[in-house]
């Protein structure tokens, strides 16, 4: 409320009302470690309604999929250290910022190979994982451990038909 009163003490009352809004907070749901070249998922959360404005940036990434809220796809092609950026401005024009660092690895460079493309059930075929440069070479058969081990081949005696053989390897 405003008073005005002139020399001749005349005066004049005038007012105005002010709306006060809250400013949106700004929190992003993403992976701390992601895999160059594999879509992330992230999205808000916040207090921002919807209908509010949402200005994403992904230092280096591309967008997939999605707006608003999220989710959205994002991919990285190289590694290091991203930055994801969120402004979120609400219907009544308050904005707030927040950044979220993650972490972009560059997926291990394998090469599984078998002594024998075509075997007999209880035949036996030597597995080998190439290049080397990590720490330790898994092997499972299915989702059985078979062997870790610091070489890079794997012997698996009485292959049997359900045999499933996948590698992994520790950096």
């Amino acid at each position: 409320t405003l008073r005005a009163t002139n020399t001749s003490g005349c005066s004049n009352i005038n007012t105005r009302t002010v709306i006060v809004s809250n400013t949106p907070t700004a929190n992003i749901s993403a992976p701390v470690n992601v895999c160059q070249g594999e879509p992330a998922s992230m999205s808000y959360t916040g207090t921002a309604s919807p209908a509010g404005t949402y200005n994403w940036t992904f230092s280096g990434g591309t967008l997939n999929s999605g707006s608003g809220q999220g989710p959205l796809s994002v991919t990285w092609n190289s590694n290091g250290t991203k930055t994801v950026t969120l402004t979120v401005i609400n219907t009544n024009g308050c904005s707030t910022s927040t950044s979220r660092n993650v972490n972009v690895y560059v997926k291990p460079t394998i090469n599984l190979t078998a002594s024998k493309d075509t075997v007999c059930e209880g035949d036996t075929v030597v597995f080998t994982n190439a290049p080397s440069g990590y720490t330790q070479n898994l092997f499972y058969n299915g989702t059985t451990l078979q062997s870790t081990q610091s070489n890079l081949i794997y012997t698996l005696n009485n292959f049997l038909l359900r045999s499933m053989i996948r590698s992994r390897v520790l950096d």
